[in-house]
């Protein structure tokens, strides 16, 4: 497999990863890895992304913000999008960041920033109308939160009404909510004397006290916050800085974190990381870096933001913690192609104040590269406070009876044969009855980005797999409402529910379809390709490799797998059941009377008003051809923010360029 191939492979790895991530951590609040591992994952998929920018498309989590809020609260739209951050690991990242200010705003000289702690808590919006308080909602997917307001009430720091005068008809104040370290410990010695569940740290324990219906229960948690940002300000007489405008919020009763300070050069930057750093420890809430903000509102406006984050601020992360172990057992997990990833099972250590103990060991190549055993005593790094990784072996305390792992040759989950992958790297069951592999490929199937079948969480796919409800994925379409509600945990509602999702899902595009098939080496972007060049399901499925490599964006590799797939009779079937079971495809047509028909287009640099993705969709609708690099073939250039090489050599071929503001016009509108 190429170089390029195995990046694209593992950009869908972590795809899966943080989509499943973002969902326990925003939507069931049950996350299963840290805000710092979770982190990790992302600064890797936005590495691939950088690289190869052809990967992006409108399933990658860069394009979004985070995952809806939970249907047990009210719904409440922010005034204005709370976004996440970009992170910072090292001074270079800080320096590169201060580089692209410079360059999208065109500022000679220093740049002043507002910087403070990144308290490790949880982000809500208040609302103030008037100068009282009105609303108070979580962040949820940056746009529409979930509303607490009951909650953040009993928060005794927080004023119902603001003091003094002078405050905007409108204010939406940004805080995290926390709990400080003693005041946690205090909670989990009473919940343990009472044989009550234990927190596993503050974080937790405030987003479980502000997720309670009963607001009594959460008045008796001692919670506590401090005020970062702004959303909406309704006025013109109010502070031009952030720094200002936080002090100006002191005077008005929000409380503000004291370390808050003004780093008027980046040195002066680099300066306040190592001091809040080395008082870490010493703070009685729990923190993961330091955010530096431009301070001024007008640079600000004038930098914007991306799809999820503002330019003009970045997280600076704190540096890897190492831990040391011992490595139990290594497993083996099968993924939704079948593919086997080897686990290590650890005795629980705490590296950066989380508890680790599994470490994904990704491939057999890597398990060699290590020489890690069972019975090993082993590093472990969290890279900017994020993901686990195993980085060395301990080799003078290995013990005598440590043995090189053997690598499986049957499932461990359904006992069958293993197959080597072409590259030899990856182990594969192509057992497609692997109940392993089964529970996978129903969640792709239902996804938000594939059928969107909201209510067929994994627990719930698992229960009706369980009880032979479902064995392949047509099979969804044919359950019963009677079948459903009599399963524990269930009920009439809850059955009703599920039935209206199902079928609301039958009406759908067809590219989302083919995606929702999970044929391999099928991403959303190939999909939609497929969609635009055969006029029907039914010539796609009789397509042979010739006809699929005349397609844009598919090689021998995905026009193998494609084929393989239709030639396969019980795949047929199960695509003519779900047919017949009421399915209707959406069909997609290229714009005939495009200018960009038949056109050769590079995308490059980033845009404030659309995302590349949606980009690229639009123009392969338009029939164009969307390249990753320029030659003397290109035809045009659309050019962002920050476009880098590829500008310069479309220059020097006198390829015709288009900003922002002409792509929005031509294509967009």
């Amino acid at each position: 497999m190429s170089s390029q191939g195995k990046d694209k492979k593992r950009y869908e790895e972590l795809k899966e990863i943080i989509q499943k991530h973002a969902y326990l951590y925003h939507t069931e609040d049950k996350p299963e890895i840290s805000d710092a591992e979770y982190d990790l994952y992302f600064k890797e998929l936005l590495d691939l992304e950088k690289a190869h920018p052809n990967f992006v498309d409108s399933n990658s989590p860069s394009q979004r913000v985070g995952s809806k809020p939970l249907d047990g609260f009210t719904k409440s739209e922010h005034l204005s999008p709370m976004l996440s951050l970009e992170n910072a690991f090292n001074d270079e990242d800080l320096i590169d960041f201060e580089r692209k200010i410079k360059e999208r705003s065109l500022v000679e000289g220093g740049i002043v920033y507002s910087a403070e702690p990144k308290l490790d808590g949880v982000a809500v919006n208040l609302l103030y109308e008037n100068g009282k308080l009105v609303k108070a909602s979580t962040r949820g997917d940056g746009k529409v939160g979930e509303d607490i307001t009951h909650n953040i009430k009993t928060i005794k720091t927080i004023p119902l009404a603001l003091i003094g005068s002078k405050f905007p008809n409108s204010l939406e104040a940004r805080g995290e909510v926390f709990i400080n370290k003693s005041d946690f410990d205090q909670i989990n010695e009473d919940s343990e004397k009472k044989g009550e569940k234990v927190f596993a740290n503050p974080r937790n324990a405030a987003a479980g006290s502000l997720r309670q219906l009963d607001p009594s229960v959460t008045s008796k948690r001692p919670l506590k916050i401090f005020i970062y940002g702004f959303g909406v300000l309704e006025d013109k007489d109010l502070p031009d800085n952030q720094y200002e405008m936080l002090s100006m919020a002191s005077r008005w009763g929000l409380p503000i974190n004291s370390e808050t300070k003004i780093c008027n050069s980046l040195q002066e930057s680099i300066d306040y990381f190592e001091y809040i750093n080395s008082k870490r420890d010493k703070l009685n809430y729990e923190i993961d870096g330091v955010v530096y903000k431009v301070n001024d509102f007008g640079l600000q406006k004038k930098l914007g933001q991306v799809s999820r984050a503002p330019r003009w601020a970045i997280a600076r992360k704190f540096p890897a913690e190492v831990g040391r172990t011992l490595l139990k057992k290594i497993s083996f997990q099968v993924g939704r192609l079948g593919s086997i990833t080897p686990v290590a099972e650890l005795d629980p250590v705490l590296v950066g104040g989380v508890t680790i103990s599994n470490a994904s060991l990704h491939n057999f190549d890597e398990i060699d590269r290590l020489d890690v055993r069972e019975g090993d005593h082993v590093l472990l790094k969290r890279a900017g406070d994020v993901i686990p990784q195993i980085i060395e072996v301990d080799l003078k305390v290995r013990p005598e009876s440590a043995k090189k792992v053997k690598i499986p040759q049957f499932c461990p989950c359904c006992e069958e044969p293993l197959n080597k992958d072409e590259d030899g790297v990856v182990l594969r069951c192509n057992n497609k009855k692997c109940p392993d592999q089964l529970i996978e490929v129903f969640k792709h199937f239902v996804s938000r980005n594939a059928m969107n079948i909201d209510g067929l969480g994994e627990k719930i796919l698992e229960q009706f797999i369980g009880e032979k409800l479902i064995t392949k994925i047509d099979d969804l379409y044919s359950l019963a409402h009677e079948e459903i509600s009599e399963l524990p945990g269930l009920g009439d509602k809850s059955a009703k529910n599920l039935i209206e999702s199902i079928e609301k899902s039958k009406n759908i595009s067809i590219n989302r379809f083919i995606y929702a098939l999970g044929i391999r080496e099928v991403g959303e972007t190939t999909a939609l390709n497929l969609s635009l060049h055969f006029s029907n399901l039914e010539e796609l499925m009789g397509a042979n490799q010739d006809d699929l490599l005349e397609i844009n964006d598919i090689g021998p590799v995905a026009a193998t797998y494609i084929e393989e797939y239709f030639k396969d009779k019980s795949n047929r079937d199960t695509v003519y059941s779900l047919l017949e079971k009421g399915i209707t495809l959406e069909t997609n047509k290229i714009i005939s009377d495009s200018f960009v028909l038949g056109k050769t287009i590079v995308i490059t640099g980033s845009f404030s008003s659309f995302s590349r993705s949606q980009l690229k969709e639009t123009l392969i609708k338009m029939g164009a051809k969307v390249s990753s690099s320029v030659s003397s073939k290109t035809d045009y250039l659309v050019s962002g923010t920050s476009p880098g090489s590829k500008l310069k050599k479309a220059e020097e071929l006198g390829i015709t360029i288009l900003n922002e503001q002409e792509v929005e016009n031509e294509f967009l509108n």
